[in-house]
């Protein structure tokens, strides 16, 4: 018997229908004894002709016409369609894949198109465990792509923030299986959408954005199919370097510079530094927050005109700066008042005065009252002091210097004459530490603390007596030159109006002079004392004899003393004896008590005191406004008035230096500057102007 086969194609099956569902009737061989039955199909002939679509998604259902037996599947990018059912031709009913029966032929399949990416292009093959089977011949390939979706969200959009303008940077999203065309940003501000230009470093630019303003905003990706979802929230923050500080303004003090200025514009980013230069010189910086509007620049040079540039800083860099310029006053080291004029001396040493004139005692060359400063002498000296009618001032190198009226010979110059001297001269052959007028006469200390004196010697305010006549006098004498009061050595001298203190070694009072008033505080109230008597034996640092009749101590505690008339409370405390018929006076130095001071100076009825924290008080007589406390300024001094009976304060300050004159007052600052006050009918305070009365410390200007 000849072996029989299976043929491949079963052209002559024809199927029949039970219950509504159609079979395939099966050529089923007879095995027969003797007889060998070929079972194995021919792959060959396994094919795909056509899809109903060949666009898809996942989840789409693929109808196909083919050749395909059981056992087989279909996949498509390598991955088997899901839910696969076979159907022998178009009317038979499709039954699933792993019920199809392996020998026999079917034309249609069906199967749901598996998780696949977007936009791949795939062929769709007829596989046999896993592989695919031979593509035949004739057969034409059956692809089909999967059909792109939207792109995915931009995620972790991170910000360089510009001037005038952002950067973005973030990475490329799905592109949804489309090239992504574009991405594109929305400002919320300003509403649509606007595509994003790349730069060369991979960032995306965002241009046009106010600096100092803040954009909220979202980007998107754009692919052939369409806009994908917005981004989370991020914010722009355009920012550029600082504007220029505004309105730049110069409040300059012989030390320092105080600058005054409308904040710069931040422009996006908080100002974190001011800077400025003097003179074009190096930048010196200042940490800074956007509310600074001044600046303080320290130790600068008194007398000096600086330019000044100012800028700010912020994360962007500096900003442009603004200029201005500013002229430090003359920084002033020491003052001295006589009766009605004043005298001053400035860092250079240099000597200045000002007020009353009448006998040249201004030292500037003719006899004309000044209202303001004027330099008379190059110097250098190192203290100046004024009497009634003539001045006196002390060399850096020890030597004398006088001018003025020498009438009672307080020149120092061996000559009692009506002719005065103009302009400041040196008592040639003598060298002081120490030098002070009084009225009508002159102390001073030599190297060895030996006191000298010379002028009036009426009352024996000069410690010594002489027989030369003061010409135009009535029993008064003249000491023409220095002449040593006594070999006791002192380590202060202080001139009054008509006595003398000193201060020796050991801190102990040694007065001399009139002493009709109480004013040599040794318990007495007589005519005078020609030698020096020590009047106490408290021990003090300072003393300050008035241009009247009252006089100050400061012991080692800082503890203010006074002894003297205490007309109009000159004292600042209560006076216990009586002077005259109107007023009180204290016969002994007494403290003041409730206070501690670091200066003191006595004027003609009124005293003035500092304290460590360098705060300004006063007592006394206030009739010309020197207490400057804004109070009296009556103009009148009548003896039976109070006054101002205790300490006041008059102003904070801080000052390091005071001088009672005799109406009038003066006083230096922290930084050098001249502050005067009080009795200016003669110009005495250099104001400028010859008003009366000033009530206030006022500030003296040495232009």
């Amino acid at each position: 018997m000849e072996d029989a086969t299976i043929p491949h194609a079963l052209p002559n099956l024809q199927p029949f229908r039970v219950a509504g569902r159609t079979i395939a009737t099966l050529l089923i061989a007879l095995v027969t004894v003797g007889c060998n039955v070929d079972t194995t199909p021919v792959i060959d002939t396994l094919r795909i002709d056509r899809v109903n679509t060949t666009v898809v998604e996942p989840g789409t259902l693929l109808e196909i016409e083919g050749r395909f037996t059981g056992g087989t599947l279909l996949a498509l990018c390598d991955a088997p369609l899901e839910d696969q059912a076979f159907a022998l031709d178009a009317d038979a009913a499709f039954i699933p894949a792993d019920q199809a029966v392996e020998r026999a032929l079917y034309t249609r399949a069906q199967g749901i198109v598996p998780s696949l990416t977007p936009g791949t292009t795939c062929e769709l093959r007829v596989t046999l465990d896993g592989e695919p089977l031979p593509r035949q011949d004739d057969e034409v390939s059956v692809t089909v792509r999967v059909a792109a979706e939207l792109p995915g969200q931009i995620r972790d959009v991170e910000v360089r923030d510009g001037n005038g303008e952002a950067f973005l940077t973030f990475d490329a999203p799905n592109d949804g299986g489309s090239t992504i065309l574009r991405y594109e940003i929305r400002i919320l501000v300003a509403g649509d959408y606007a595509p994003l230009s790349p730069t060369d470093d991979g960032a995306y630019r965002v241009p046009n954005l106010e600096n100092g303003v803040t954009y909220p905003a979202v980007v998107r990706a754009v692919n052939d199919v369409g806009a994908g979802p917005a981004s989370a929230f991020f914010t722009l923050a355009p920012f550029t370097t600082p504007s220029a500080p505004d309105d730049l303004r110069v409040a300059a003090t012989p030390i320092d510079l105080t600058l005054s200025f409308e904040p710069a514009q931040a422009n996006g980013r908080p100002v974190t530094h001011y800077a400025y230069r003097l003179n074009r010189g190096a930048w010196t910086s200042v940490p800074a927050t956007s509310a600074t509007d001044t600046l303080l620049i320290e130790d600068v040079n008194h007398d000096t005109t600086y330019r000044i540039d100012l800028r700010a800083r912020n994360e962007a860099g500096e900003g442009a700066y603004t200029t201005t310029s500013a002229a430090t006053p003359l920084r002033i080291v020491h003052v001295g008042a006589g009766e009605e004029h004043s005298l001053a001396i400035d860092a250079y040493g240099r000597l200045w005065t000002w007020g009353e004139n009448f006998d040249g005692h201004l030292g500037n060359g003719d006899t004309e009252d000044v209202a303001q400063p004027t330099l008379v002498a190059q110097g250098p000296f190192q203290w100046a002091s004024g009497g009634a009618n003539y001045s006196a001032a002390l060399a850096s190198d020890g030597a004398p210097w006088t001018w003025g009226s020498q009438y009672y010979a307080e020149l120092g110059r061996g000559v009692v004459t009506n002719v005065d001297v103009l302009i400041p001269s040196e008592l040639v052959g003598h060298s002081f530490t120490a030098l002070d007028a009084g009225e009508y006469h002159a102390v001073a200390l030599d190297a060895s603390g030996i006191a000298w004196t010379w002028g009036l010697a009426s009352g024996g305010r000069t410690g010594v007596s002489s027989t030369d006549d003061c010409p135009g006098t009535t029993n008064a004498a003249c000491v023409l030159g220095p002449v040593s009061v006594t070999d006791r050595t002192f380590g202060t001298v202080d001139a009054g109006a008509n006595h003398t203190l000193a201060l020796d070694a050991q801190g102990r009072i040694w007065t001399w002079g009139e002493n009709r008033r109480g004013e040599l505080g040794d318990g007495m109230q007589d005519a005078q004392r020609m030698q020096p008597m020590s009047v106490t034996d408290a021990t003090f640092t300072a003393i300050s004899a008035g241009h009247g009749y009252h006089n100050l101590a400061l012991d080692r505690d800082g503890v203010a003393w006074s002894w003297g008339d205490g007309v109009r409370g000159a004292l600042g405390r209560p006076a216990e004896d009586t002077c005259t018929a109107t007023s009180k006076c204290g016969r002994t130095p007494q403290p003041i008590s409730g206070h501690r001071f670091t200066q003191i100076s006595a004027g003609g009825w009124h005293s003035l005191a500092l304290k460590a924290d360098g705060s300004l008080w006063a007592w006394g007589d206030n009739s010309f406004g020197q207490l400057g406390n804004g109070g009296g300024g009556d103009g009148k001094l009548n003896e039976g008035d109070d006054g101002v009976p205790t300490p006041t304060l008059v102003a904070d300050g801080p000052f390091v230096a005071i001088m009672a004159g005799n109406e009038h007052s003066l006083a230096i600052d922290a930084q050098g500057e001249v502050w005067a006050w009080g009795n200016n009918d003669e110009g005495q305070l250099g104001l400028g102007t010859d008003a009366d009365l000033v009530l206030r410390p006022t500030r003296v200007s040495f232009d």
